[in-house]
């Protein structure tokens, strides 16, 4: 979306903040929320994966289907290997980041 300088600007609110508050409203009210598979197995395709110094590999994707919480057991597939590990802790921003700690057991 694009919106005029109003929106994020103090100088009118009903053409800035409160007009695109009511489109969203609009939208919400509009297009349903489509179903989640919540009780299905936890599925998050990789879009992105990166490297960073001193906090490892961080892949980035949207969850597709299931849940995860911080302790459960998590498999990564890819490139006919198959690597285990276990949810550290995730962080809700714009995006959900899961981080995936090995241990003994499960390399």
């Amino acid at each position: 979306f694009r919106f005029n300088n109003f929106s994020f600007q103090d100088r009118d609110p009903k053409l800035g903040k409160e007009a695109v508050l009511k489109l969203f409203e609009a939208v919400d009210t509009y297009i349903p929320v489509p179903p989640r598979a919540i009780d299905q197995p936890f599925l998050l395709p990789v879009e992105h994966v990166y490297s960073i110094p001193n906090k490892g590999t961080i892949a980035t994707g949207r969850v597709e289907r299931g849940s995860a919480k911080k302790g459960d057991p998590i498999e990564v597939v890819g490139h006919n290997k198959l690597n285990k590990g276990i949810i550290g802790g995730k962080e809700y921003n714009w995006y959900t980041r899961i981080n995936v700690s090995r241990t003994k057991e499960h390399k």
